[in-house]
């Protein structure tokens, strides 16, 4: 067998255009997110020569020689994202925010309110995504208002 060949059962086809001479190798022990629907997770990914050949369980790790495995000790890994500079950080923040992307500015005051009725005082609460001219009112949030929806809260 050639140093490139995946064991019976290893499932993955060698990529096209990749060269005989690449080595493959595995991450195992990983919590992978696929962005995949029909697979969202997996544990471990082969990659060969920078592109990602396939994810799967830890048994993956069987298809290539003990020296050419990584062990991720259980941390995440999004194969395929490259980020130069904060989208991930952006993105990953965001997910923490309250969508006030609402029909109404009373509607994204509530939400607010209700927020900030679950942290302590000093707490922060952050939001993204507000368009004024959605809620075609013209009405504008000010301080007071939207003091008077979390008094002890922050917000950004």
């Amino acid at each position: 067998m050639a140093k490139t060949d995946r064991p019976r059962g290893c499932p993955a086809q060698p990529v096209k255009g990749l060269s005989v001479h690449d080595e493959e190798w595995v991450l195992h022990n990983a919590v992978i997110h696929t962005q995949s629907p029909a697979n969202p997770r997996a544990t471990a990914v082969s990659i060969r020569n920078g592109r990602i050949l396939e994810t799967a369980g830890d048994e993956l790790k069987e298809c290539v020689p003990h020296e050419r495995r990584t062990d991720a000790g259980g941390r995440c890994v999004f194969p395929g994202l490259t980020d130069a500079h904060l989208h991930f950080e952006w993105f990953s923040l965001g997910l923490q925010c309250i969508d006030a992307d609402q029909p109404t500015l009373q509607y994204l005051l509530d939400l607010v309110s209700q927020q900030a009725r679950t942290l302590a005082a000093g707490s922060w609460i952050r939001g993204h995504g507000w368009n004024h001219n959605a809620w075609g009112s013209g009405d504008l949030p000010t301080r007071h208002r939207w003091t008077a929806s979390r008094p002890t809260i922050p917000s950004s």
